[in-house]
């Protein structure tokens, strides 16, 4: 009777333990370690799937402003449309005008996810439709072309000290000039 009552014993001590640790995990989670942008920068450009890849730059993109740099660098070097993709719509959310001659640039990439990514960041930023993502096909140079020189004649426009565009480009850019 008394080995009976000790297993019994034994049983709800150790029910008791397994719940306390469980529960102890389950109410106070580890807490995982933030990533640095140079981190995020490597992961990006790393050897893991492009699922991975374009994880990270997404993630580099949440660090905003302090994490410029390491985003445009991962724009530059990444091979991956995915992983530009999400590169170009980070600075796009930042409101980065001063990436503008890049995303310019960007609108003849090779790859059409790229180009469509770019021409919608540059309208964007612009605050105008030019309807680049109907002239966005491979075939179709000589019309993407018109709408990139008509965009980069806004941009000179609206890029202008004393306008009043000027004026919204310093307040998105935190008064910094371009």
């Amino acid at each position: 009777m008394c080995s009976s009552r000790s297993l019994w014993a034994v049983l709800a001590g150790l029910f008791l333990l397994v719940i306390f640790v469980y529960g102890y995990r389950w109410l106070f989670p580890p807490v995982a370690r933030a990533k640095s942008a140079d981190e995020l920068a490597a992961a990006a450009l790393g050897d893991g799937s492009v699922k991975d890849r374009q994880y990270a730059a997404v993630k580099l993109g949440e660090l905003r402003k302090p994490a410029r740099q390491q985003l445009l660098q991962v724009l530059d070097q990444s091979q991956q449309p995915e992983v530009r993709v999400a590169c170009i719509q980070s600075l796009t959310e930042q409101w980065d005008y001063r990436s503008m001659p890049r995303l310019m640039d960007l609108m003849n990439d090779p790859s059409a996810a790229v180009r469509l990514q770019a021409g919608e960041a540059v309208q964007s930023l612009l605050r105008m439709d030019c309807h680049f993502n109907k002239v966005n096909g491979d075939n179709q140079q000589a019309e993407r072309q018109a709408v990139i020189k008509r965009l980069q004649s806004e941009w000179e426009k609206f890029k202008r000290p004393g306008e009043l565009s000027w004026l919204f480009i310093r307040e998105k850019l935190g008064g910094e000039d371009l």
